[in-house]
């Protein structure tokens, strides 16, 4: 799945509930992808990205507002890249390569 189709699909749409169930992704998966692509915002998204930016560990700010941190997590920016994609990047072929040959010599 294309970023763009996410962007694209939120655009004729509107909601993140709607464009999950449409290209059969988590509410969670979208709303990171449209967080990290500045397409999405809330108080909440806003709060913890405040207190991220500033020095605030992810365990921090789940224990500040009795949150999981996979809760907070959702509705911070990817940091690094979006996973799972269908086009992976070429450090993802290079780790699924890796990978593999690591776990055929295991055998």
């Amino acid at each position: 799945m294309k970023v763009e189709t996410v962007i694209d699909v939120y655009k004729q749409l509107g909601n993140v509930k709607g464009v999950a169930k449409a290209l059969h992704l988590s509410d969670q998966k979208v709303r990171k992808i449209l967080i990290t692509y500045d397409m999405w915002d809330s108080e909440r998204c806003a709060v913890f990205n405040d207190l991220y930016q500033n020095n605030i560990s992810i365990k921090e700010i789940a224990k500040i507002y009795n949150l999981t941190t996979n809760a907070v997590i959702s509705y911070l920016p990817y940091q690094r890249c979006v996973y799972n994609l269908d086009e992976p990047t070429q450090n993802a072929l290079n780790i699924r390569k890796f990978k593999a040959r690591k776990n055929a010599g295991q055998s």
